[in-house]
């Protein structure tokens, strides 16, 4: 596996979608740093772990705006992607 200097906290409730998405950012070198599935876990991970980047699935059953909400007012200044199924 190469080796990234980049770091992503997961958020995501549904079991398949977490598991897919960690397999294929870890598959292409990057550090998943923390997978978690609330809003509130994911203020924790962002607060301990200081990813570069926070990517939240929109099916997020405790709303991902929520999430977004909560990660960029508490949690830091990384990114916050939202992540939604297609078509």
């Amino acid at each position: 596996m190469r080796e990234s200097s980049l770091r992503v906290l997961v958020v995501a409730d549904r079991p398949r979608t977490s598991r897919t998405l960690c397999a294929k950012l870890e598959g292409a070198g990057i550090d998943v740093c923390a997978n978690v599935n609330t809003s509130a876990t994911a203020v924790s991970a962002m607060l301990s772990e200081r990813p570069d980047v926070c990517l939240v699935d929109a099916a997020l059953a405790d709303d991902a705006l929520t999430a977004v909400v909560m990660i960029t007012r508490r949690g830091g200044d990384a990114p916050v992607v939202i992540l939604g199924q297609g078509p």
